[in-house]
């Protein structure tokens, strides 16, 4: 078959299956640094969930140490970014493994909040309840001053 073939034309169909096989080559380094690069990219997202559970967290323990609504405020805001983060990663080209783990971090992170939120409801009328109490212990306290102001008369 190629005996029939000058030697330019041997030499020139030679380098052309190679220009071929070279080509073929740099496609398939090309697919391979697209995934690689696709991969890093939702590695990154999933890293910014990440900081964004652990911000929740370090706003829980501020509010647990000092139930001030600023820290209940800063969880709340940092809790918002990270349900909108989980559902832009659920709606890109994630594999189905990736987007049932972060469809649970969602699932589990709405009982979080549910329980939260009830943490702060009960915060808020120990503390009313607190006062209600303080304010009854100062009257009882004013009553019996009365009372031994009203004995010395």
């Amino acid at each position: 078959m190629f005996g029939n073939l000058s030697l330019s034309k041997k030499i020139i169909s030679g380098f052309a299956v190679i220009l071929v096989l070279f080509f073929i080559l740099a496609l398939a380094g090309r697919v391979g640094l697209g995934r690689v690069v696709d991969k890093v990219e939702s590695i990154n997202r999933l890293q910014k969930l990440e900081r964004h559970i652990v911000k929740v967290l370090q706003h829980e323990k501020s509010f647990l140490l000092t139930p001030e609504p600023a820290a209940e405020k800063a969880l709340k805001k940092e809790f918002g970014l990270l349900q909108d983060l989980a559902g832009r990663i659920l709606d890109e080209k994630e594999s189905t493994a990736v987007k049932n783990t972060v469809s649970d971090i969602l699932e589990q992170s709405d009982r979080y909040m549910a329980a939260f939120t009830e943490f702060v409801d009960r915060v808020e009328r120990q503390e009313s309840a607190q006062s209600a109490m303080e304010k009854a212990s100062a009257a009882i306290h004013e009553d019996c001053l009365k009372a031994k102001r009203l004995q010395l008369e």
